[in-house]
């Protein structure tokens, strides 16, 4: 196909929002087209709902928001910047980063905040709350946080969880007919060099401490009883997990039957069939960790459309289609998740079997078990 046509294809895609400015520039990058070509090609190709857009509620207004890059990234711009685009006439300005770089973002830009909304997870949320960079939200002008578990509202309000992700076990379908039922089946004598968890920097690592610490007759307060039963664990770890693909491999080839770590980021992999399965039927419980909004205090734009932005995040619909699309737990009540996807996200169902953390206190300790893991 001459290049000229996928060109026009492109732009019939974006001017009919089949696609976004920013999937459209990175096609037009593959075809080798400059970014200022593209720029203005995406106007024109948009120059045709201009007009209707100045009837919109939020028309010629800026909102700077930053989130996650990659898949998880590209779900919440599907599910909820391009249909508040669509709805509200604003202009949304997307900033990528991963919770660490969000954190040190709103801190730099603590004297000229940037950012309207940062979208981070929880434990994020609560290392800047106690340095007043952020707003408390105003739940009453925010109408869909009535339908949120008051669980997922952290930090006396500064942020409201708008999905969920889960840490569990993951398991081989070719070397268990059934779903394990425990944590504790990691250290199962067959699991020599079987068995996969968690590189030390990372959350679902803290996850496995606190998990082994209630095996052990511990707990997150009392996590020594926990470390001890780690000890234990080495034996059964062939490769710690760090590189998605890499465990997916080792899972696909038999090396790897059992796995702690986060569910969602196998979708692609068991999609395509690889013998991996999740479960959240732990007699200990899993772990879910919410994805949070906050609003930076001071920030540049409308409040207004900032609360609007988030009320979008809580949507239902927004929520049901970040389920389908990337395995995200919702956290509106009313969020509708057909059978087949739920078996992959944690519902409200599933919500009395997860393990209560004090992210205050992982915090606190969290260093320290890092080093200890």
């Amino acid at each position: 196909m001459k290049t000229s046509t996928i060109v026009d294809e492109l732009m019939s895609d974006l001017s009919r929002r089949r696609i976004s400015r920013r999937e459209f520039g990175k096609r037009m990058t593959v075809l080798g087209i400059s970014a200022r070509v593209a720029a203005g090609a995406a106007a024109v190709a948009t120059g045709a709902s201009a007009v209707s857009a100045q009837d919109k509620p939020f028309s010629g207004q800026t909102l700077r928001v930053q989130f996650w890059s990659g898949p998880e990234g590209d779900n919440i711009q599907k599910n909820v910047v391009d249909p508040f685009v669509e709805e509200t006439g604003a202009e949304v300005v997307v900033e990528y980063g991963f919770t660490s770089g969000s954190i040190a973002k709103v801190r730099a830009q603590a004297a000229d905040p940037q950012l309207d909304v940062v979208l981070m997870d929880d434990i994020g949320v609560l290392t800047v709350a106690p340095e007043n960079l952020l707003t408390t939200l105003d739940l009453t002008k925010i109408p869909n946080a009535a339908d949120v578990d008051p669980r997922f509202v952290v930090a006396g309000g500064q942020g409201i969880g708008f999905f969920t992700y889960v840490d569990t076990l993951l398991y081989n379908t070719n070397a268990y007919a059934e779903a394990p039922t425990s944590w504790g089946d990691l250290w199962a004598e067959k699991l020599v060099n079987k068995a996969s968890a968690p590189t030390s920097n990372q959350t679902p690592a803290l996850h496995l401490v606190i998990a082994a610490a209630i095996l052990a007759g511990g707990d997150q307060m009392n996590p020594d009883p926990g470390f001890e039963l780690l000890a234990k664990l080495k034996p059964n770890i062939r490769v710690l997990a760090e590189n998605t693909s890499q465990i997916a491999e080792l899972m696909k080839g038999g090396d790897i039957e059992l796995l702690g770590w986060t569910s969602y980021i196998f979708r692609d992999y068991m999609n395509q069939g690889y013998p991996i399965e999740n479960t959240f039927k732990l007699k200990e419980g899993v772990f879910a960790t919410p994805a949070c909004a906050a609003i930076p205090a001071n920030h540049p734009g409308s409040q207004e459309v900032a609360e609007a932005f988030v009320n979008k995040l809580l949507e239902p619909k927004a929520q049901e289609g970040m389920a389908e699309g990337l395995w995200f737990g919702p956290t509106n009540s009313k969020a509708v998740i057909p059978p087949e996807t739920a078996k992959r996200v944690i519902t409200f169902a599933d919500l009395d079997n997860t393990i209560p953390v004090d992210l205050e206190n992982l915090l606190k300790v969290r260093e320290d078990w890092i080093t200890r893991y």
